[in-house]
């Protein structure tokens, strides 16, 4: 009786270890804190008044649209494009000013992405990154998503620099691979990760109940394209094993599916990161070279 108790014990505690780090498997962490951008593009102002208005960025990546009583006085407001400093932003931050304005009623802000963009993260699992004054940035959910414009629609109280921001997304250790070799492909997740089952109301997280990879379109890839593997530590959502001749089509695209809650679309879904990797040759004398075909010599 007493090695029944043990053997059931052993195996609750093996199997909850076991539990812990799946859980934490493909959770890879990234710095919230960073330097300041610097001017990268033309300033736009424009005088806005009680009664509401809008302004648009010089490139139109962002719109922010005031409503009647928002602003006490006319206020000059101004948008500045600059670099962006984020590790999951996309295209451009942007300073808003006056820095130091609340609002009396939210204002509308409106992110434009590009098909390029959505093709590394589900535009619906992107979010309003927002940085303060010390480099820390904080993040918020979008309220509304048009798919047919490629707009994420959102709103804030005050202004400082902000940024669209990837909320899941597919990077490798290194960009290219030596023929016969390998990379890790990590994959980041702001929303926190579960392995299986329902949701149970954490619909801001992804969930892993399906996933694949495929390699040049093909399903976990082969011998030819290079091979998709599954994970293998703590730190690697899996790895990309090269081919030993150089694929026809390279760089190679690894995409990777996965299952998670839309929080927009109020479901559950399969969306799609993707990375490309470059294959190259390695020769005696340290060289790299990049062949689209062929063995290398």
């Amino acid at each position: 009786m007493k090695k029944n108790i043990s053997l059931i014990l052993f195996l609750f505690l093996f199997f909850q270890s076991q539990a812990q780090d799946t859980d934490s498997l493909f959770k890879v962490p990234w710095p919230d804190s960073t330097g300041f951008g610097t001017p990268d593009g033309k300033l736009t102002t424009k005088e806005i008044g009680i009664t509401g208005g809008n302004i648009v960025s010089d490139d139109g990546r962002v719109e922010l649209i005031f409503p009647p009583g928002a602003l006490a006085a006319h206020t000059t407001i101004s948008i500045q494009p600059i670099t962006i400093s984020l590790f999951t932003g996309t295209g451009k931050a942007y300073r808003f000013e006056p820095s130091d304005i609340q609002f009396k009623k939210p204002v509308q802000i409106i992110f434009q992405y590009t098909r390029q963009e959505v093709e590394s993260c589900p535009a619906d699992l992107m979010k309003l990154a927002m940085q303060d004054h010390t480099g820390k940035w904080s993040f918020g959910n979008y309220e509304n998503w048009d798919s047919t414009e490629n707009k994420l629609t959102g709103f804030i109280h005050h202004f400082s620099s902000m940024s669209n921001s990837n909320g899941a997304m597919l990077r490798p250790d290194k960009k290219e691979v030596m023929v016969g070799g390998s990379v890790n492909l990590n994959f980041y997740d702001r929303y926190g990760t579960v392995q299986s089952g329902p949701f149970i109301g954490n619909k801001n997280r992804v969930s892993f109940g399906s996933r694949y990879f495929t390699v040049n379109s093909v399903t976990g890839g082969n011998e030819l394209v290079g091979i998709a593997l599954p994970p293998v530590g703590v730190t690697s959502m899996g790895t990309y094993q090269a081919p030993k001749i150089m694929p026809q089509q390279n760089p190679v695209i690894v995409n990777f599916f996965f299952e998670y809650y839309s929080p927009i679309l109020e479901k559950e879904i399969m969306g799609i990161c993707f990375v490309f990797l470059l294959c190259v040759c390695f020769f005696p004398t340290g060289e790299n070279k990049i062949s689209r075909t062929g063995i290398c010599q």
